[in-house]
């Protein structure tokens, strides 16, 4: 049976070394450290159900590649979640929620399983837009 993908991307390799670690039982998770890298693999594999991303990084950050994402594929529906070490983007990252860019805003000081939680619920939800949509057609 195929697995859902996930696709970390974090400028810093021990976070998608650790990202890989704890998702690999349950996705088959892709990992980057260049954020245009990491758009140019969502933009080929369409199997990518969520996305996990720093914010701060070098040349695009986190957010504008969410943006160029949706920009690139306005159709697909994946779960974004924006993990940053910086708590007080919390408000900038509450208007691209409410603006359906990003699914989530999570901190890397919240615990693994509070963020495996959110990331295994999004997917289910992802899953079932994806079902609707394609009973649709």
């Amino acid at each position: 049976m195929k697995r859902d993908v996930l696709l970390c991307v974090d400028d810093e390799q021990q976070v998608v070394d650790s990202l890989k670690l704890l998702f690999e039982d349950d996705f088959d998770v892709i990992t980057f450290t260049n954020s245009k890298d990491a758009l140019e693999e969502y933009i080929k594999n369409t199997d990518i159900i969520a996305v996990i991303s720093d914010h701060r990084m070098p040349m695009m950050n986190g957010l504008q590649m969410l943006i160029k994402m949706k920009e690139a594929c306005p159709d697909r529906k994946t779960f974004n979640i924006i993990y940053s070490g910086y708590s007080e983007l919390e408000g900038e990252m509450s208007n691209m929620i409410a603006a359906k860019v990003i699914s989530e805003f999570l901190t890397k000081s919240c615990p693994s399983r509070m963020l495996m939680s959110v990331v295994i619920e999004g997917v289910k939800k992802i899953k079932k837009m994806r079902v609707k949509e394609a009973e649709v057609l």
